[in-house]
């Protein structure tokens, strides 16, 4: 019988800590950058006058967060995803064997030699 390597059973739930971690790090990121620049258009330099700051006008370190932030819901809630997935596959078959059934529905072709 082979065995296989046990996986912690809270290893989705750690993904999906991660990812929720990562959202409220882009919600606190927000407000940073919400109070960096709210003082933006009172400036000399832009001469009092309101626009729109693109993402490549970000200051590279609150830039840097953003984007590793997003890089890491993308990958919680995908870990999460595929885990949730697996899972249900894995439950699916232990349920299963459990009732004596297979995944794949017999046939009558199994009972031709039996009078």
């Amino acid at each position: 019988m082979e065995t296989r390597p046990q996986k912690s059973p809270f290893a989705r739930a750690r993904a999906a800590q991660r990812a929720a971690g990562a959202l409220i790090g882009l919600g606190l990121a927000g407000l940073g950058i919400g109070t960096r620049y709210q003082g933006f258009a009172e400036r000399v330099e832009v001469g009092g006058e309101l626009r729109f700051l693109h993402f490549r006008e970000l200051d590279t370190p609150l830039m840097f967060i953003v984007v590793v932030l997003a890089a890491a819901v993308l990958v919680g809630l995908g870990i999460a995803f595929v885990g949730l997935a697996y899972h249900h596959e894995r439950r699916m078959h232990e349920r299963a064997r459990l009732h004596g059934t297979t995944t794949v529905p017999r046939t009558g072709i199994q009972n031709v030699g039996t009078p």
